[in-house]
C-alpha cells in the first residue's frame, strides 16, 4: 500500500502543471515529500505516518505534511 502511495504521488506529477501558482509549489512539495517517505518506509519494512498541519519555522508557519516511519499495532 505504501509503495502504491509513492507511485501514485509520482504519477500525479504531470498534473501538477494544471494547478495555478502559488498553490502549485505547495502541492508539488507535499507530493514529493509524501512519495519519498512512502517509498523509503516500504524499503525499510516500516509504516508511514503522516502529520498534517503547521510545519517548518515557528514564524510564519507553513501548512503542509510531515512524514515519519514507525512500527506499532496500527502498522499494516
Amino acid at each position: 500500500m505504501m509503495a502504491a502511495a509513492g507511485a501514485g504521488g509520482i504519477a500525479a506529477l504531470p498534473w501538477i502543471a494544471l494547478i495555478p501558482p502559488p498553490f502549485q509549489e505547495v502541492v508539488l512539495a507535499n507530493v514529493v515529500n509524501i512519495s519519498a517517505w512512502a517509498i523509503s518506509a516500504q524499503a525499510t519494512g516500516k509504516c508511514l505516518a503522516l502529520k498534517f498541519g503547521a510545519t517548518g519555522t515557528w514564524w510564519p508557519p507553513a501548512i503542509g505534511v510531515n512524514g515519519e516511519h514507525h512500527t506499532g499495532s496500527d502498522c499494516y
